[in-house]
């Protein structure tokens, strides 16, 4: 783990929060075949067998997490993120930060002096994902701070401190 630096402190996952998302995505594809087997009929189930692995995919973060207990760890060279998203960021590397809420789900959001630097971290096909997520949509690196025990506001303090940020924005919300 050299690269990421020495573990100063391990930020534990909260695990109802993980279950709670789970249980929102459960409940949505489960309206979605309510919604579309009248239309559709059985076609749906192939569509959903091709959606399925995705989202299981795309849900591998939050059940890694979920499975071994850790959320972020904090280095004395950055943060490494198991939320989903990015991995992991230097210290250096972090121009500002924020905290965002969208349906009550608190983000920290980070805007890095290189943002390709950093991607170049993140998995290929991740990488790919969020590199359009960024360009084409305008989105923010993330870490997904609501499922963190402490949540948002130490996250974003720690990062303060250790980033020694000096614009970072308040607590604003989206």
């Amino acid at each position: 783990m050299a690269e990421t630096g020495t573990v100063e402190r391990v930020v534990r996952i909260s695990r109802p929060a993980v279950i709670l998302n789970l249980l929102l995505l459960a409940a949505s594809q489960y309206l979605l075949v309510l919604w579309l087997y009248p239309r559709y009929g059985d076609l749906i189930w192939v569509s959903l067998a091709i959606v399925w692995p995705f989202l299981a995919w795309a849900m591998w973060p939050l059940l890694r997490a979920f499975i071994v207990g850790t959320a972020i760890l904090i280095t004395d060279r950055g943060l490494l993120n198991y939320t989903g998203g990015i991995t992991f960021v230097a210290w250096e590397e972090i121009e500002t930060a924020s905290i965002s809420s969208w349906l009550g789900m608190k983000c920290v959001n980070l805007v890095t002096r290189n943002p390709e630097r950093v991607l170049q971290r993140v998995p290929p096909m991740r990488r790919w994902f969020l590199e359009r997520y960024l360009n084409r949509y305008g989105g923010k690196l993330t870490i997904y701070a609501y499922l963190a025990q402490g949540g948002a506001e130490p996250l974003f303090d720690t990062i303060r401190m250790k980033a020694n940020v000096a614009n970072v924005s308040g607590r604003g919300h989206r």
